[in-house]
């Protein structure tokens, strides 16, 4: 069985979802959604803003060594680098997405990407669309998957990282390469 899992990277949150390669798109099945948090320090007044960085870097690395480790590709949304704000927030990205890299390469995991453009192409077949409209067209891709069930131990103000991951790893699912994993799983 090959199971890919996808990631919405992010330094506080990443969302993430796992899905088991089927023989078609129509066949994979999202198994499992959720969210990887880190938190601020309490002792912001004493601790350096870098130092609260590298612990939180180590967090990130720490539960995607975990994560990680059991599947056969990462799929990641490349939204992160298509608009930022302020260096802090470039800087912050930047390390959650060298962890990302760093974790995948030890693990010998391929790292595929989607842009906002692909996936909304894909699920809005337009530039413009909403992340309403992705997850309507996600759910009726899989209307046997109880995605309430796979977002129940997830807040409702962080469901939008696991469903940007899911739809991230849906358009990854069309590449060359995920189907020669599927031909050779069959």
């Amino acid at each position: 069985m090959k199971v890919v899992v996808g990631l919405d990277p992010g330094f506080a949150k990443t969302g993430y979802c796992v899905v088991r390669l089927g023989e078609s798109l129509e066949q994979d099945l999202p198994i499992r959604m959720g969210v990887l948090k880190t938190t601020k320090s309490s002792h912001k007044l004493r601790l350096l803003a870098v130092d609260d960085n590298v612990r939180r870097t180590q967090e990130i690395a720490h539960s995607l060594l975990v994560l990680l480790a059991e599947f056969d590709v990462v799929a990641i949304t490349a939204e992160a680098f298509s608009f930022m704000r302020n260096a802090s927030a470039a800087a912050k990205v930047a390390m959650t997405w060298g962890v990302v890299a760093a974790v995948a390469t030890v693990h010998q995991i391929p790292v595929m990407q989607a842009t906002p453009s692909m996936i909304k192409h894909k699920f809005c077949h337009k530039a413009g669309g909403s992340k309403q409209d992705v997850q309507k067209a996600v759910t009726a891709l899989y209307p046997h998957v109880d995605f309430g069930k796979l977002l129940a131990q997830v807040s409702q103000r962080d469901h939008e990282h696991p469903w940007d991951a899911v739809a991230a790893t849906i358009v990854c699912l069309e590449d060359k390469s995920i189907q020669m994993l599927r031909r050779l799983q069959a």
